[in-house]
């Protein structure tokens, strides 16, 4: 027997999905999370491209057909030229490291973008798991008290066929009855809505969800780290600093070095038979350039990105502040969190003892429906408020755990 139950129970278990399973999906499928990863991908792509620029040389090959009507006495009417090219920057002011340091803190800011957002997106479906659960819990007690409610029905509507309870006294329990259904209803409706709230995050629907619970924070020091957002800000910021700094190189030399090979086939190149056209050509340059003078333009852009770095260590300043604000926040959530949990087991006890002895006068007729229905609700509100207390304190942990900037999924036992 015992095995056949085991057997009946098994696909609850094999379509029942737990916290973590749902975090680790969604940080892979949610289509928010796969942009920032297309968007730090091209970061990385981007700051390789200059990387591979640094210091290397670069080759070119190319070609030319000129024709000349009338034909110059100096030039054959048609002149075919093929050319390959060599060129290295010997100097450019610091312009190009200064850009490879700028593009890696923008990967580095684009990197802890997607790592926050992932941790982000964490609580939010941690948020969502548990209110689907205080709404199952909230349903549960729903159909214990309509189960109630039919036995008394049945009993009393007995009472009244025998001419021992009223009809008011049967339409009220049966008043109540109605009223217990329309509040099942909209716990069904909260279920699924609440549900599809989170199937969007994670791109697919949900199932059964399993119980699942976060484990008990320990002594944390949560002055420790920074989050990611704000490492994210930082890294902006000094890729802003680095911005600025490549436009020092404006005002410095740009030396390059170039080596030119040419090849010539020259047509109807009698036009003048005393000129000697060469068959090839070798050319070696070497350029110097400086901007003496733009009428302070590029100073003006520097100094617009400092203001726009100044302005972000002040968002950084400012982050700080609320990281702190929040942790402290969070950590007294978990311990207000335990306080609820311990005064709604104190009613949830108070309500089924009392709930005991009115169902007992109520049905020796000693008190009338009015006590007993209004002993049944508290006794349904005291059990559904029990378990959305042990729910917020799941809620908490998880909510301390992201404030400290660690991953949540890590810490959920199932």
């Amino acid at each position: 027997m015992k095995k056949i139950y085991l057997l009946l129970l098994l696909p609850l278990f094999l379509w029942s999905e737990g916290l973590k399973d749902l975090i680790l999906y969604a940080q892979t499928h949610n289509h928010q999370i796969k942009a920032l990863e297309y968007g730090s991908q091209a970061k990385e792509k981007s700051l390789e491209s200059t990387q591979s620029e640094y210091l290397m040389p670069t080759i070119s090959v190319g070609g030319s057909l000129r024709s000349q009507t009338p034909a110059s006495p100096f030039q054959a009417q048609e002149t075919v030229t093929g050319y390959g090219q060599i060129a290295i920057d010997l100097y450019d002011g610091g312009k190009l490291s200064a850009e490879i340091s700028q593009k890696k803190n923008e990967l580095k800011a684009s990197q802890f973008d997607e790592s926050y957002n992932k941790k982000a997106l964490a609580v939010s479906i941690v948020n969502n798991f548990y209110n689907i659960k205080n709404q199952e819990a909230l349903l549960q007690a729903q159909y214990e008290e309509q189960k109630e409610l039919e036995a008394q029905i049945s009993r009393v509507e007995t009472f009244h066929r025998a001419r021992l309870a009223t009809i008011d006294q049967v339409d009220k329990i049966k008043s109540s009855y109605a009223n217990n259904a329309y509040q099942i209803t909209a716990s069904k409706q909260n279920i699924f809505e609440l549900k599809k709230s989170l199937g969007l995050k994670l791109g697919r629907e949900v199932n059964q969800l399993q119980n699942s619970r976060i484990v008990e924070p320990q002594a944390i020091d949560t002055q420790e780290e920074l989050n990611d957002n704000i490492k994210s800000l930082d890294a902006t910021a000094t890729a802003l600093r680095d911005t600025a700094s490549s436009l020092d190189a404006a005002y410095k030399p740009q030396v390059q070095l170039s080596d030119t090979f040419s090849l010539y086939e020259y047509y109807h190149e009698d036009s003048n038979p005393l000129i000697e056209n060469v068959n090839y050509q070798n050319s070696l340059m070497l350029t110097v350039n400086m901007q003496l003078f733009d009428n302070g333009a590029v100073k003006k852009q520097k100094q617009s990105l400092m203001r726009q770095h100044q302005a972000m260590q002040s968002q950084i300043d400012q982050a700080k502040e609320e990281q702190n604000n929040n942790r402290a926040i969070a950590f007294s959530q978990i311990e207000t969190a335990k306080e609820k949990i311990h005064s709604a087991n104190v009613a949830l006890e108070a309500t089924q003892s009392v709930y005991q002895m009115i169902e007992q006068k109520f049905e020796a007729k000693i008190v009338d429906n009015i006590t007993y229905l209004d002993a049944l609700s508290q006794k349904t509100s005291a059990a559904s408020q029990y378990q959305i207390a042990l729910n917020s304190l799941e809620v908490a942990k998880a909510n301390y755990y992201f404030q400290l900037g660690l991953n949540i999924e890590e810490y959920i036992n199932e």
